[in-house]
């Protein structure tokens, strides 16, 4: 607005078509500038504002028309509207922009030549165009920003009903591991009640046994009370298994059921595992399991390669493939989360990702671990 008062007193028009007195001139560029300050607020508004006073008065009243305080903010004004109004509304500013343009071109005589109008247009609308466009740009960034966050929730909640599925999972698979270490407990105390009377040495022995059969499934139990879930409902939910859950023994059967199901398998086992504990042993044998279950679905054809390493103080596992003569396949990595849990109850580290020409898993668990030692051989 300041501007516009220093053309009008300063006499800085030039050659631009002069009508009216200073006064007047005054006063209509306060009122069309006036439109800036609100053209935020009310994009289109400030364009019809500005070209009523500029434009559309200019028939019944003749006033200065300035190129730099008075065409020069109609375009930026016009472009604020293709930018922030949405599509329709931006349209009809642009074209209230032209239809002002086109009446001072009729009724001013200075401007009558297409040359003057033309060269106007190719100001205002390649300008709007362009407003419109990174309009609908910061638009698709933003939508896609909201979109990404939006994907960041849903993927952080499919990780949470993965992680609690798998501790239900694990909860009750060490449900069945206390369940036997209590059913040997009480076959124990009933061997030593029949030879109590005639053999009391061994019926010392057997309560030996089962005092700690019974303090190493306490151990176990408050250990992971922290992951212990509920069983789902069905029939035979609380029922005692009826079979131990299995371990690093069965480790060849399940590698047997996986060549029988076409993959190209070798299964290594090493090291002493007549002290392990069968939660222990129970999670070597899932972390093979899961492993395998990946290498089938991810990479069909492939050569993988089973390690189980069995050492004094920690069980190392390996699991490799090379998927060089299939490519993998898609994947959720919900698997991998289930491992996550499994290997840090037991405080150990894994490690999962590609290699030169496949991919390895590889996972250390401590033998003296949290869940490891709470439940010892039997």
């Amino acid at each position: 607005m300041l501007a516009g008062q220093v053309v009008v007193w300063a006499d800085l028009a030039g050659a631009q078509p002069r009508h009216g007195g200073r006064a007047a001139n005054a006063i209509l560029s306060a009122l069309w500038l006036a439109a800036l300050a609100w053209r935020r607020a009310a994009p289109v508004g400030a364009v019809i504002w500005y070209a009523a006073i500029f434009a559309f008065l200019q028939p019944l009243y003749a006033h200065d028309l300035p190129v730099w305080t008075g065409f020069l903010p109609l375009v930026v004004l016009t472009v604020n509207a293709g930018y922030l109004a949405d599509r329709w509304a931006a349209a009809g500013a642009l074209l209230v922009s032209l239809t002002g343009l086109t009446v001072l071109t009729a009724v001013e005589p200075a401007l009558q030549s297409w040359d003057t109008y033309i060269f106007n247009a190719v100001i205002v609308v390649p300008a709007w165009v362009a407003a419109r466009s990174l309009a609908k740009h910061n638009e698709r960034a933003r939508q896609l920003s909201v979109d990404l966050a939006t994907l960041a929730v849903e993927q952080a909640a499919r990780e949470a009903q993965a992680i609690a599925a798998e501790r239900a999972r694990i909860s009750r698979e060490l449900h069945d591991v206390v369940a036997h270490s209590v059913a040997v407990l009480v076959i124990q105390v009933g061997s030593a009640r029949m030879l109590i009377e005639d053999a009391p040495g061994r019926a010392r022995e057997q309560l030996l046994a089962a005092e700690r059969s019974g303090r190493e499934a306490l151990g176990e139990l408050r250990n992971l009370l922290g992951v212990l879930r509920p069983a789902p409902p069905g029939p035979d939910a609380g029922a005692t298994p009826s079979a131990p859950q299995p371990g690093i023994g069965d480790l060849p059967t399940l590698a047997a059921s996986f060549r029988a199901a076409g993959m190209s398998l070798s299964l290594e086992c090493d090291g002493d595992m007549s002290d392990l504990g069968p939660g222990l042993a129970l999670t070597v044998y899932r972390i093979v399991q899961e492993g395998l279950t990946n290498a089938m679905k991810h990479a069909p054809g492939a050569q993988v390669r089973v390690r189980v390493l069995l050492q004094a103080d920690e069980v190392q596992i390996s699991i490799d493939n090379d998927s060089s003569s299939a490519p993998p396949g898609p994947g959720t990595g919900f698997g991998l989360i289930g491992l996550r849990e499994r290997v840090a109850l037991f405080g150990g580290t894994y490690e999962a990702g590609p290699h030169s020409g496949g991919w390895s898993l590889t996972t250390t668990l401590p033998r003296s671990g949290v869940g490891a030692t709470a439940l010892g051989p039997l």
